[in-house]
């Protein structure tokens, strides 16, 4: 069975509510073990990626509200560089990790900058980080097998924070909604909620995602995207 058949099947449409008539129908069925590792092996992120690219991101959040062009740049190491811009150029917000902490510049509001953050938006970097770069994040656990299906769901515990990974696929999508939970109380972490509205088939990234943390909500659609870059 191929991958399109198979992933065809295997969740409910739980990430776009009142989704217009006439989208196919997904079967209700309990989706078995090896369904749900076939899915996690195709989608799970690889990560480490070196690329560079351009975004539209637009935010409803402490840190800046609004519509805006935005940069990133992924290093071989792990760095990593977020330049959201505005419209002349200016820099609105810089995020950047030395994949230990987070540091938040502003540069026309420089009382607002911070560093040696652990988490933004209520994830960690190297969640975070995935994201940004394209990817699905999934721990290891999840590309180990190790995870509980419950129905049309993939539950999976690991270390910090439960994962639950909802799935469906209309034509030419593999929309995807993930929620985060701390299982255990940690400073700037809290319950997330990522969406994988489009995801780009013949490159295998997520091409638009919003993002709904603690500190308010985050949507970005690539642009431009080159691997490779460094």
């Amino acid at each position: 069975m191929s991958h399109r058949s198979l992933l065809g099947f295997l969740f409910p449409a739980l990430l776009l509510t009142g989704a217009c008539a006439g989208t196919p129908q997904v079967s209700l069925d309990r989706v078995s073990e090896d369904q749900a590792k076939a899915w996690l092996r195709q989608y799970c992120a690889k990560g480490g990626q070196v690329l560079t690219g351009d975004l539209v991101m637009k935010s409803d959040s402490a840190d800046f509200k609004g519509q805006f062009p935005a940069q990133v740049r992924f290093e071989r190491d792990g760095n990593f560089v977020l330049e959201v811009t505005h419209l002349l150029g200016g820099t609105v917000m810089r995020l950047s990790s030395d994949s230990k902490t987070f540091a938040l510049e502003f540069p026309s509001k420089p009382a607002r900058n911070r560093s040696g953050l652990t988490h933004y938006l209520g994830l960690e970097i190297p969640i975070l980080a995935q994201l940004l770069q394209g990817d699905l994040p999934c721990p290891d656990e999840a590309r180990k097998g190790r995870f509980r299906v419950s129905g049309h769901v993939i539950e999976v515990a690991s270390g910090e924070w439960t994962w639950t990974f909802m799935k469906a696929e209309p034509p030419g999508e593999v929309p995807v909604r993930v929620i985060l939970a701390p299982r255990v109380q940690m400073p700037g972490a809290g319950k997330v909620e990522l969406e994988v509205v489009s995801w780009n088939q013949e490159q295998h990234f997520a091409e638009k995602v919003i993002l709904r943390g603690p500190e308010g909500l985050l949507k970005w659609i690539w642009k431009n995207r080159r691997s490779g870059v460094e």
